[in-house]
């Protein structure tokens, strides 16, 4: 079974995690770039609003097709309480061409049950699993233990790796 990790990372905590489940499936992956500058306090603060608001944003060109995976992994970290601005815009251009779909969030403060329900109903479809990283798990390398209990999960259900 084919798999892909796709992930948006603006600190790069989501990168690592992304990473590290695409080396347990031994999946492929592919990085969601955001068009926009987002960079200091003032792009932290555009992020959160575009996220407040839902508003998708530029993306740049995706070079692997979900539609070609058996599986899709798709991370986001939460911005304000939601789903990042562009992940959001890769769910609503790319996401209901998966035919399966599990999710992980990384993030600093709450708000996972309403990002994770949020990223069903764009996609229509159900996480098979889910998985929520905090940001001080990827600074202390902790996260790897419950990553890899969900790639274990996958690889078990789906036969990828």
């Amino acid at each position: 079974m084919r798999a892909l990790v796709v992930y948006y990372s603006r600190t790069g905590n989501t990168r690592k995690v992304a990473r590290f489940i695409a080396s347990k499936l031994a999946a492929e992956f592919e990085e969601i770039v955001d068009t926009k500058k987002r960079q200091g306090v003032l792009g932290w603060i555009g992020a959160g609003r575009d996220a407040m608001l839902h508003r998708e944003t530029p993306i740049g060109p995706v070079q692997k097709d979900p539609a070609s995976y058996d599986l899709v992994v798709i991370g986001s970290p939460i911005w304000a309480g939601n789903v990042a601005a562009p992940v959001r815009t890769y769910l609503v251009q790319y996401g209901r061409r998966a035919r399966r779909v599990a999710f992980f969030l990384t993030m600093k403060g709450q708000g996972e049950a309403k990002v994770l329900d949020d990223m069903a109903q764009i996609v229509g479809k159900t996480p098979f699993d889910k998985l929520v990283v905090r940001s001080c798990e990827v600074a202390d390398g902790s996260f790897a233990k419950g990553a890899a209990g969900f790639a274990a999960k996958l690889t078990g259900a789906f036969g990828v790796a």
